[in-house]
């Protein structure tokens, strides 16, 4: 199946801090927008893997929208205007920095911004926003050892729960960094899935364990935006990661 899967990480009103990854709230309302006057819905993944294997009916045109890290502008800016349009997230927690900063941003040269502590969590929870993992460090997968791999996987997901009352089902891959074996590692932890920037696989959920996202950026124009949502952009990036695959690189 072909859907937008969008992945956000900041959303930032006032003046931009220089996190490359932010939008602005003024453009993340007109993209809500954009995307309510296209028709879609918003649904969680765990909605659209019920679908996929028919235990729920998916809506016409079905969207979700990630966000990455947890940050407390999630809470502060995009929430509400979410909440205005009737729309639900999925947030991906680092686990070991609840209510702390993006340090692993930090030593890069990045602005420190605030991530959202158990309360601001439990609260988008019970709004009905769902709760998914990025790791215990947001650590690198494909460069880690197999132990770091297995914290990073196991106890992000025991953690989450004993701060949240939350097993998370779906992980999301920090730098969208994978491999087989990690993916076998989520299953044996009991993760119903996951989400990359990069996949080979045909189509957005032809790989649950790699389901393949698109990043809205602060550079987007609205019509940027919307051929983001579209079907033949969807198709044009599998094409795209699939070319390496093709050539034997």
């Amino acid at each position: 199946m072909n859907l937008p899967i969008l992945m956000y990480h900041a959303v930032e009103a006032g003046e931009p801090s220089g996190y490359g990854y932010a939008v602005s709230a003024a453009q993340f309302e007109r993209q809500l927008d954009a995307i309510r006057r296209a028709g879609f819905e918003t649904i969680s993944l765990g909605w659209l893997f019920d679908g996929l294997d028919g235990k729920a009916p998916l809506p016409r045109k079905p969207i979700v929208l990630t966000f990455d890290d947890a940050y407390r502008n999630i809470y502060e800016v995009a929430w509400p205007l979410m909440r205005e349009r009737a729309m639900t997230g999925t947030l991906f927690v680092v686990a070991d920095h609840v209510g702390g900063s993006n340090e692993w941003d930090q030593a890069k040269g990045m602005p420190r911004l605030e991530l959202l502590d158990v309360a601001e969590l439990k609260s988008l929870a019970d709004a009905g926003w769902e709760i998914g993992s990025h790791g215990c460090g947001h650590l690198e997968l494909a460069k880690a050892d197999e132990n770091q791999q297995r914290e990073e996987i196991f106890r992000s997901k025991s953690q989450l729960k004993s701060l949240l009352g939350i097993a998370p089902d779906f992980y999301t891959y920090p730098y969208g960094s994978h491999t087989t074996s990690v993916k076998e590692m989520l299953r044996e932890a009991g993760y119903r899935g996951a989400c990359s920037m990069f996949s080979w696989a045909a189509s957005v959920t032809a790989d649950r364990f790699c389901l393949r996202r698109i990043m809205p950026h602060r550079g987007d124009s609205a019509l940027s935006f919307r051929l983001k949502l579209s079907p033949l952009y969807l198709r044009y990036v599998a094409w795209r990661d699939r070319r390496p695959m093709a050539g034997g690189a």
